[in-house]
């Protein structure tokens, strides 16, 4: 094992968990998140920082009620965004006790007899765990499935049992390219004067080259539409609880070229009506239907360069897994037929709207939603005030439906029901399978201690 690929995992680990307020540099990354945790709990006093992922980007967030403690958390945040020589051969620390250091603030989270066992501090136990958390696995296979061809289709927190394999190295290699400040965005939001903050960035940032970055490989590409639907059926780790549960979802991938902001409110609206309460007509198809405990998939997914839908049943027997398609494909020709209720269109526009003139995210910090809503643009270089922007699209769309444009149906159609870019994914639960996992790992790491066993043996002694 190598004990640069501890930090590695670790880094992984840290940035999904997430902490913070306020985003103070997001850093262009290969790898892409699957969710996004909201944060809560969060006091409006002090400060706070952290690593956070972001679906497209890598982010350092920092915050604080004061300008002094501000300035000097943000300065933090910058200089770990920008310090390459954590991972390098810098002049120092030598190589190898840069291993023993980050190994070092890797071990807390590590189980203590997997590290007794195996003689090296490694979170391949715990990761492997909290990945095999039921909804995880779904959205994973759901996101394999839908972007066969692009970073989306990659975990972003990596597969547990591919680390032993990884190298100090590559991961050296990895950071230098992927986290070079000139791949990077950096967002401020507050009162403090805009002069100090480019003073603050100068004096980290102006070390460095921007052509000095390669960002070519962080740019995810799009993913080409298939024109036939297909079926998926993977297995996922469970207990006896969970035998015979299967888990359902019908996704799509819903464009392969960008979207305008009217066409993307369009849609908003169209998901609200479909699933957005518990009256809505397809989340409502699927809970009286009795063929699973409860609705997964969520609907619409907008935080990447493509949207998609996503929606089904967890729970299921397997005799009721075709069920659950046919319905969904049922209920969306039917509204696509027949549309919605104008009472509920009439609730939907109105609480869009007032959503987006208000602005109210209740305890989550303001400043880090506008920064989402910016930087879901920013990271594939489209104009990050743009969506902003939302009074013009508002008007036109509601000038078309005063008309007496299907714009929701026309959406439903030709979205959802006329998609061939549509997977259905069956996870089914195994008893058995992360018994099967443990064996294969263990038998990894045996491996990779005898390794190191022989290495240290040949290694000559001094003195």
């Amino acid at each position: 094992m190598s004990i640069g690929d501890i930090l590695s995992q670790r880094f992984l680990t840290e940035m999904r968990r997430g902490t913070g307020l306020v985003l103070v540099a997001t850093l262009g990354s290969l790898r892409e998140a699957t969710s996004f945790t909201m944060l809560s709990g969060l006091r409006r006093t002090g400060a706070r920082r952290g690593m956070m992922a972001f679906l497209g980007s890598t982010g350092v967030p920092s915050s604080s009620s004061t300008p002094k403690a501000s300035s000097r958390w943000v300065s933090t945040a910058v200089m770990s965004a920008s310090a390459q020589s954590v991972v390098s051969d810098g002049p120092s620390l030598s190589v190898s006790k840069r291993k023993e250091s980050v190994a070092h603030d890797a071990y807390d989270v590590v189980e203590e007899d997997f590290v007794a066992e195996y003689g090296a501090t490694t979170t391949l136990y715990k990761h492997k765990k909290s990945g095999a958390e039921v909804l995880s696995v779904q959205i994973d296979d759901d996101n394999k499935t839908i972007f066969p061809d692009n970073a989306y289709g990659v975990d972003s927190g990596g597969d547990p049992t591919a680390i032993p394999s990884l190298t100090f190295e590559y991961f050296k290699g990895f950071h230098q390219r992927f986290y070079h400040p000139g791949n990077s965005r950096v967002y401020f939001y507050g009162d403090d004067p805009p002069l100090k903050r480019l003073e603050l960035l100068d004096g980290y940032l102006s070390d460095f080259d921007a052509s000095g970055a390669d960002t070519s490989g962080s740019q995810v590409q799009w993913q080409k539409k298939k024109t036939e639907p297909w079926r998926v059926t993977e297995e996922f780790p469970a207990g006896e609880d969970s035998k015979g549960k299967h888990m359902v979802s019908v996704n799509w991938l819903l464009n392969d070229e960008p979207l305008s902001v009217k066409d993307a409110l369009a849609l908003e609206l169209t998901d609200d009506l479909l699933v957005g309460t518990s009256a809505a007509t397809l989340r409502k198809a699927l809970t009286d239907s009795g063929l699973g405990e409860s609705v997964i998939g969520g609907g619409l997914s907008s935080e990447l360069l493509q949207n998609t839908y996503s929606i089904g049943l967890k729970g299921v027997s397997k005799e009721d897994v075709p069920k659950v398609e046919a319905l969904v494909l049922e209920t969306l020709q039917k509204i696509a037929e027949d549309g919605f209720d104008q009472e509920a269109i009439d609730a939907s526009i109105n609480s869009v709207e007032f959503n987006l003139r208000e602005f109210n995210t209740g305890s989550f910090p303001r400043g880090l939603s506008f920064m989402l809503g910016a930087m879901s643009d920013w990271v594939y270089n489209r104009n990050p005030t743009e969506s902003l922007h939302f009074e013009g699209p508002l008007k036109e769309l509601k000038d078309d439906l005063a008309s007496g444009k299907k714009v929701f149906e026309g959406i439903v159609k030709n979205m959802l029901v006329n998609n061939g870019h549509r997977a259905t994914v069956e996870s089914v639960p195994n008893t058995e399978l992360e018994a099967a996992i443990d064996g294969k790992e263990k038998g990894k790491l045996d491996e990779v201690k005898k390794s190191m066993s022989e290495q240290a043996s040949s290694t000559p002694t001094s003195g």
